[in-house]
């Protein structure tokens, strides 16, 4: 039966709605009394196939063609059907309205469907002047319509075949897809590339941008200890190459992994852009201090609205399959990376000063909102382009407020603060610390403090600036770690037998051939004392920044330079990177005061 009503304007109680997730009329039909029926018949067949289908319209939308109910019926010409009106729909409909732009149909009317191929047969219609008997149909209300907004002026053609002889589209193509598209219209079309699971959490999406239909997905295992099966024994979430996060991003490639997590490199199929993705692993503790980390780079971006911080900006964070999950602007190569490419000779004084100026003033911004990035090194400085001298400071998974300290142990060896090792109280002077070490490599091309451990770390910093001042170590918590009664250095050998011992090595011969005024500064950013250290504000008005001196040593001046030494790259003369840090002992645990993440998908935040 081809059935005809009309919508009013003003949507009835239990009636289909329309908003982000589409239109989906409810799957319970109608009472049959409140439609105006007659048949459709197809004259091709010895027996006539019957199609039910339901019309809803807005108030304003009418026929072209008027009749009387009194009107006697008129003998009706057989007309063959249009096959494309059954087959490019399918067998189920209920959720999809009919492609009515087809410019293979021909329009009667304007009522956006094809009439004239169709045989109808009834008493109260003429079929020379066709229209519409209306009425307002009793529809239940679909519980997964996820929004209340009116039905607009949309045509909604219910089709069902009586037989599974009709023909179906079944070579579907996500690329003629219109994006984004609705969980509805992906379960219709594509269900079959879908595994169980995801049938049922795409529902909690409203648009859909990429599902990655092609990729070898991982069947969950309910069974399995490790989040389903998506999950490795670290907490890590196992990377499907050309998958989807969140239905919205595909994974080109994994660009980073740390304790805390990956770094994949997706496209953002919303902004049709490349951007870096982290994700942070299952495990509580990891999901803690990443809600620590989403508050510091929101407050962070709000100071600095226009972006010249030099400090990356988070994009957005939501939560997939228990992984909490932050988007940023895709940079290029760190400054590890391109230290390697001078095969650790280190850069000339006016690239250092470039790149030095940068850290400062991201540094400034942090001091002065009592931040404390907690994990500056040369991995976590990357240029915003290969050809140009441009820098911005990321990885804020273990930075805190001042107030807000969470842990005690941080940093990474070879950039760590004294007052760190000695477990005294910290500050954003251990930040200053570690720039003064980037910087002296920066120069050197290999670490200042290569310690080999925590003791060998601290006789390393003694050999170079002698050792702390009583008073300094008489507020230390771990004195008797690294100190006798008398305050003498335990002195042991490190794995090579070499012993070190206190200022047997002074950092103007170790700086040979650099400015004066860059081995000022160094000295004033390894100070002991934290105190005394020198602040970023203090830093930036140093003589040396507004110098341009020239080097007594001929080093790579500038990261074009760099470019033309690929291909030329030694290995790591300390091949262990000081990466072992990362949250080993805690503390305490605070209240934590940053803003939950939530459930699937449920708190997706983004600009």
């Amino acid at each position: 039966m081809l059935r005809f009503t009309k919508n009013q304007c003003e949507t009835p109680k239990g009636t289909a709605k329309q908003g982000k997730t589409g239109i989906r009329p409810s799957t319970t039909r109608a009472s049959s009394s409140n439609y105006k029926s007659f048949n459709v018949s197809s004259p091709t067949s010895s027996s006539p196939k019957l199609f039910t289908s339901t019309l809803f319209l807005n108030s304003g939308l009418k026929s072209s063609r008027t009749i009387s109910k009194n009107q006697p019926a008129k003998p009706q010409p057989k007309l063959k059907a249009k096959p494309s009106l059954i087959t490019h729909i399918g067998k189920s409909n209920r959720n999809s309205p009919v492609p009515v732009n087809d410019k293979k149909e021909v329009q009667r009317s304007k009522i956006n469907i094809s009439l004239n191929n169709l045989s109808i047969n009834s008493a109260n219609i003429d079929a020379k002047t066709p229209s519409l008997s209306m009425a307002r149909p009793e529809i239940s209300k679909d519980p997964y319509i996820m929004n209340e907004n009116p039905m607009s002026s949309k045509l909604i053609v219910e089709i069902e075949p009586s037989n599974g002889n009709t023909e179906r589209n079944t070579q579907n193509s996500w690329a003629d897809i219109e994006l984004p598209t609705t969980p509805g219209t992906v379960l219709k079309l594509f269900k079959d590339k879908l595994t169980e699971y995801e049938q049922g959490e795409i529902l909690i999406y409203n648009n859909i941008y990429y599902c990655g239909i092609n990729s070898k997905k991982i069947k969950p295992n309910p069974k399995s200890n490790f989040n389903y099966g998506y999950d490795n024994e670290s907490g890590d979430y196992e990377i499907v190459l050309n998958d989807h996060i969140a239905y919205r991003y595909e994974i080109i490639e994994i660009i980073g992994k740390g304790s805390f997590g990956q770094v994949l490199k997706v496209y953002d199929y919303k902004r049709k852009t490349l951007l870096a993705l982290k994700m942070i692993k299952s495990q509580s503790r990891f999901q803690k201090q990443a809600e620590v980390e989403i508050e510091v780079l929101k407050f962070l971006k709000k100071k600095d609205e226009k972006d010249n911080h030099n400090i990356i900006h988070i994009e957005s964070y939501f939560t997939f399959r228990h992984h909490i999950c932050m988007t940023f602007e895709l940079l290029g190569s760190n400054l590890y990376e391109f230290l390697k490419l001078t095969n650790f000779q280190g850069f000339s004084c006016n690239l250092i000063r470039r790149f030095g100026m940068q850290i400062l003033k991201a540094l400034k911004l942090t001091e002065k909102n009592q931040i404390v990035h907690c994990d500056l090194k040369p991995e976590n400085i990357l240029l915003k382009c290969s050809n140009r001298s441009h820098i911005k400071i990321i990885d804020f998974g273990s930075s805190c407020f001042i107030d807000k300290q969470i842990y005690t142990y941080i940093q990474s060896r070879f950039y760590r603060a004294p007052e760190i090792i000695l477990g005294l109280p910290y500050s954003s002077a251990i930040d200053i610390w570690s720039f003064g070490c980037i910087l002296v490599e920066l120069f050197l091309g290999r670490p200042l403090f290569p310690g080999e451990n925590e003791a060998d770390q601290l006789l390393c910093i003694m050999e170079v600036l002698g050792t702390p001042s009583e008073e300094l170590l008489s507020r230390s918590t771990r004195k008797k770690m690294f100190f006798s009664a008398n305050n003498e250095p335990k002195i042991s050998a490190n794995s090579r037998g070499k012993k070190r011992y206190p200022r047997t090595r002074d950092l103007r011969e170790i700086l040979r051939g650099a400015e004066v005024g860059f081995i000022e500064l160094m000295l004033a950013c390894l100070e002991w004392d934290p105190d005394k250290r020198i602040t970023a504000k203090e830093a930036l008005n140093h003589p040396w920044f507004s110098d341009e001196g020239i080097c007594s040593i001929t080093k790579v001046n500038s990261v074009n330079n760099i470019a033309t030494l690929k291909g030329q790259t030694a290995s790591d003369p300390y091949r262990r990177r000081a990466s072992d840090h990362m949250i080993q002992n805690p503390s305490f645990q605070v209240k934590l005061t940053a803003r939950k993440v939530g459930k699937e998908s449920s708190h997706f935040y983004e600009n």
